[in-house]
């Protein structure tokens, strides 16, 4: 059976809201100063994120043996297989849905609501839906932990006790993704100690700004950040109108300039946006002004009407295109679907990273990526 009991009545007290957030967690950590950057802007949402939002509440309600309204079929398929999974990690286990956790033993006034709790045995799992399909993954991950920690800490002495380890799990249907990672309790209480003046640091007056890409990808102050502006012009060499010629950079100049080249584009962008909506919201800007983009043309509501009277059948397009490979092998099964023989993985495009990233380096020459 699937509830939403609350695991200790100390969640149930109203809280102020929480500036601390486990879902912001990484930016907070890594840039404390965000926090105080950020104060007074609204974050603004995108489809993506909408697109998400229902696709939680959508599990929410599957989980809790209530229909649920789905965006598409492919949604539907996608969310049951994230409810399978976590049918079959609880048993017949209680699960805590959608379960706001206390986290002001560690996060000043810091709360957040974890998508599923349950306890089997010995074990606690938390587990976080995630519609998108950036990977994430559940390893030294700040939100999951945070979740962990309120879970924990919010149990009863007895089953606080009880419990020998903690498993956050990461589920990406989307991306045929089905990670776990167990961290041992102590390690995990340990964790939650070396956060704390971190997390109290992001509250006071001086706190340090840190950019990075991942602290500055969501951040709702980058467009206006002075340090993530200065470290853009550092980069560049100082000089937007001036800058520096490849040939005359050294090696590790270069290694800087495009070890932050997603950075800066990420700045960039946020930088036109956030310009944008000053200026329709009616602010002038000394040097910039709006212009009417391109546009296309769109049929009219009778096109269709009108183009059937004049040109039959022929007015109308009928395509064929296959399901996604996900979809395909969740309709077949996988074992068959794998037994048809009909996908491959054609090697990926060659890519510049730093030398300290995981994948194995390539050996091939300009020779093998030459058509013939």
């Amino acid at each position: 059976m699937y509830y939403y009991p609350q695991l200790n009545t100390k969640t149930e007290k109203k809280m102020s809201h929480a500036k601390l957030s486990p879902s912001s967690a990484f930016r907070w950590l890594n840039c404390p100063g965000s926090i105080r950057l950020s104060a007074g802007i609204k974050d603004t949402s995108s489809p993506a994120a909408e697109e998400g939002t229902r696709a939680h509440e959508l599990a929410e309600k599957m989980l809790a043996g209530k229909k649920g309204k789905a965006d598409s079929d492919e949604m539907l398929a996608y969310v049951q297989q994230y409810v399978d999974y976590v049918r079959e990690i609880a048993g017949d286990n209680k699960v805590y849905i959608e379960q706001r956790v206390d986290l002001t033993e560690y996060v000043p006034n810091g709360y957040g609501t974890a998508d599923v709790i349950t306890i089997t045995g010995d074990t606690l799992h938390v587990i976080d839906l995630k519609y998108g399909l950036s990977r994430v993954f559940p390893k030294d991950n700040p939100q999951l932990y945070l979740y962990a920690l309120g879970a924990y800490t919010g149990l009863k002495k007895k089953k606080r006790k009880a419990v020998k380890a903690v498993l956050v799990h990461i589920i990406q249907p989307r991306c045929d993704s089905w990670l776990h990672h167990e961290i041992p309790v102590d390690e995990l209480l340990a964790w939650g100690e070396e956060i704390k003046p971190k997390a109290e640091m992001c509250l006071t007056d001086d706190a340090e700004l840190n950019p990075s890409e991942g602290a500055c990808r969501w951040c709702p102050a980058a467009p206006t950040c002075p340090a993530l502006h200065k470290q853009a012009l550092e980069v560049v060499g100082g000089d937007f109108e001036v800058l520096p010629v490849i040939e005359d950079m050294d090696a590790p100049q270069m290694i800087t300039a495009l070890r932050f080249k997603p950075l800066i584009i990420e700045w960039l962008t946020k930088l036109e946006a956030h310009l944008e909506h000053e200026l329709t919201s009616g602010h002038e800007i000394e040097g910039l002004k709006l212009v009417e983009g391109r546009s296309m043309r769109k049929y009219t509501d009778n096109a269709e009407k009108v183009l059937a009277k004049r040109l039959g059948d022929s007015a109308f397009l009928y395509t064929k295109k296959l399901i996604t490979l996900t979809a395909a092998e969740k309709l077949v099964g996988k074992q068959e679907f794998q037994d048809l023989d009909i996908t491959f993985k054609p090697d990926g495009k060659p890519k510049v990273v730093p030398d300290t990233d995981s994948r194995l380096a390539i050996t091939k020459t300009a020779d093998d990526f030459i058509s013939h």
